[in-house]
């Protein structure tokens, strides 16, 4: 039996103890927002059951903490996906088991896409919107093209279609909400 199976029977009170007060249940957001450390915007604290060379606990993540202390051990091979898109939110409701894949495709874009839709680019060279959808399997990053494209629209008409045979129904349901929020921004700005 590994350590994450028996991480709350395995739990002394103290350990538990120290963690809540580093937690700010937002009453507005209904988000738990960690208060303690953080490494690249993810919520640390001192609470593994794995102890380091000097006898300490290990760090993990506050999120997975808070997830296997109050809900269940999370299944090995699998990432904590953030409904509310806040790193730092260790709410169990927030949180759900998913593959590293859906966990990075349901990721935010990238700080540098202007379109607004994941998959979607300008392509300066040709002067035409690109689709390409990218993926990671065995650990290997592989891009899938979509084509080339005049109009916006059917750029994203067609990275929708992609999204759902690549990552299925929830991923299709997430890029359509994006081209939405992109056209209604575009037509926004024309105003």
């Amino acid at each position: 039996m590994s350590s994450k199976e028996t991480i709350r029977a395995d739990l002394s009170q103290d350990v538990v103890d120290r963690f809540w007060p580093k937690v700010n249940k937002n009453e507005e957001s209904d988000c738990w927002e960690w208060t303690g450390g953080t490494t690249k915007g993810y919520g640390r604290f001192r609470g593994g059951l794995d102890r380091d060379k000097d006898g300490r606990r290990k760090m993990m993540v506050a999120h997975r903490f808070a997830y296997e202390l109050l809900v269940r051990p999370i299944p090995a091979g699998l990432d904590l996906d953030h409904h509310c898109r806040n790193t730092i939110c260790c709410n169990p409701a927030h949180l759900e088991p998913v593959t590293h894949a859906v966990n990075q495709q349901r990721r935010g874009l990238n700080i540098n896409n202007t379109s607004g839709v994941r998959g979607v680019s300008w392509y300066k060279p040709r002067q035409k919107w690109r689709v390409r959808v990218q993926q990671k399997i065995n650990g290997k990053h592989k891009s899938t093209h979509g084509g080339l494209f005049e109009d916006f629209e059917a750029a994203c008409a067609k990275v929708i279609a992609m999204r759902l045979e690549i990552f299925g129904p929830d991923d299709e349901r997430e890029a359509r909400l994006e081209v939405d929020q992109a056209l209604a921004s575009r037509t926004a700005c024309r105003r």
